[in-house]
């Protein structure tokens, strides 16, 4: 008898009152596009797993839970591809990210594919009641063992790659791998708790930005479940040298750098990385696998010029949401540079996850690409001061300005080091004189000739979409007048 199993599914009421956090629909109008938004509470029981001699072991089983998902799809039952991405929301800033939907949504919505975030630790259950206490106030993941300490302080954990210190005895952490296994198998079913109710599923990605990367790695190094419930699998921005334990108990386990991040993954998986990520944190201690095989299929790409955070993916999106604010999650840049990090890492990842959709279906894995050049500390730049290498656009190979992997902040204010007054997940960029500009391109007319052709050559390639082409030659020729170029 199963000890883990999904037993509610309550669709809860979206209202001018009351609507989910964080909502795609308040944002950015997915109804224009013919999808809808909706939201609900899921309850069932899952197991805590640990780390044993032979692989993971259950440590408890049959713990109740009461966790929420939200699902964006077509509003037309005929407009589902059938293809479904599962995202593990990121949770590190205390309160859901959906990052992966963010950086793909117009590509989703273009293929009509269907999107599923998912609660991913309980230390947002807090900001999602601060939010709507009347929504989420019944959000339970209870830790079976309460009254048992942990064998570290958070400075230990801070002092380590091991995981964020977000660990409470009065929730466990590790609920999580049953939820998901059993959130992937549901929407397969034709039972009436699936909450995709007469579309049929045909292929499943399971996603991840940041932590919630490190999740995947976690769950698919781990739980051989994965290799058999998802079809393909994408890591946006994983921080490589950190590791989310199997239970929070597990937080200091010793973590092996002579282990390859992903071990083994048997279907398609493109993993993206940024300048924040391919050597900060850490990363260089940490072996990269750039050889294909049947028992490692993945492609990596380092995208130049992008950090972990960017003006579009953090501020724009959330459109000045009033919300956030009055909860305190609003989230800001921080730095005191004058213009911070805003390269669209979007037209990338829409890349990425276009290609991934056609090598679950051909079997054809897209080509790859260098990597950054680097020394597993430091990026190699070139005269003008960007990166050399790594997965680029008309804006590195015609720049109008330099792109910086960090920013400058207020001493004490980085959550991760108190004592840096650096900022290595959002960077800033450093524009050219239009002097400059001048010298290198001539005129904007030109600079257009320059910019077009070159992204015609990166939909050739298949890194840029031919539907987002205008978008990122208009973009490009937008800074550079802004800059000065005329």
């Amino acid at each position: 008898m199963s000890t883990h199993k999904i037993s509610g599914m309550e669709a809860l009421p979206i209202t001018p009152k009351s609507y989910p956090f964080s909502s795609a629909e308040k944002y950015w109008r997915i109804s224009q596009y013919g999808y809808v938004e909706s939201e609900f509470k899921i309850s069932g029981t899952a197991n805590v797993y640990q780390t044993g001699q032979h692989g993971v072991e259950i440590k408890a089983a049959g713990v109740p839970y009461v966790n929420r998902i939200i699902v964006r799809k077509p509003a037309k039952l005929a407009d589902c591809s059938g293809k479904v991405v599962i995202e593990i929301l990121n949770p590190t800033a205390g309160m859901d990210i959906d990052r992966i939907w963010i950086n793909t949504y117009h590509e989703i919505i273009r293929r009509g594919d269907i999107y599923i975030g998912i609660t991913s630790k309980p230390n947002t259950i807090k900001t999602l009641q601060e939010f709507d206490m009347h929504r989420y106030g019944d959000l339970s993941w209870p830790n079976p063992t309460p009254d048992v300490g942990f064998e570290f302080t958070r400075d230990e954990v801070l002092a380590t790659h091991a995981a964020v210190p977000d660990q409470d005895v009065h929730y466990e952490t590790g609920l999580f791998w049953d939820m998901l296994t059993d959130l992937a198998k549901l929407i397969r079913q034709s039972v009436p708790l699936n909450p995709l109710q007469g579309i049929q599923v045909n292929q499943v990605i399971l996603a991840g930005w940041s932590q919630s990367a490190d999740y995947m790695c976690t769950y698919m190094n781990n739980f051989a479940i994965a290799m058999k419930l998802f079809d393909g699998f994408l890591l946006g921005c994983p921080p490589r040298a950190f590791s989310v334990p199997i239970n929070q108990y597990e937080t200091m386990q010793t973590l092996r750098y002579t282990k390859v991040f992903l071990q083994k993954t048997i279907k398609p998986t493109i993993i993206l990385q940024t300048e924040s990520e391919n050597v900060g944190f850490g990363a260089g201690q940490v072996p990269r696998n750039r050889t294909m095989s049947a028992e490692y299929q993945c492609r990596e790409y380092d995208i130049a010029g992008a950090t972990h955070d960017t003006v579009y993916s953090l501020l724009d999106y959330y459109q000045d949401d009033p919300d956030l604010k009055a909860i305190g999650c609003y989230p800001t840049y921080g730095g005191q540079d004058v213009e911070p990090n805003n390269y669209p890492i979007q037209v990338l990842f829409a890349g990425a996850y276009h290609n991934l959709c056609q090598w679950m279906v051909t079997g054809v894995a897209p080509a790859p690409a260098a990597l950054i050049v680097n020394d597993g500390t430091e990026n190699q730049r070139d005269a003008f001061g960007n990166v050399v290498g790594g997965l680029r656009t008309c804006l590195l190979n015609y720049p109008t300005g330099r792109y910086v992997s960090y920013s400058h902040i207020k001493l004490g204010t980085n959550g991760l080091d108190p004592n840096s007054n650096i900022n290595g997940l959002f960077g800033h960029e450093e524009a050219f004189s239009a002097s400059m500009l001048t010298e290198l391109y001539g005129s904007l007319s030109h600079y257009q000739e320059l910019v077009s052709l070159d992204t015609t050559h990166q939909v050739r390639l298949g890194s840029v979409l031919q539907s987002d082409a205008e978008y990122l030659v208009g973009y490009a020729v937008a800074k550079a007048r802004k800059r000065g170029l005329k």
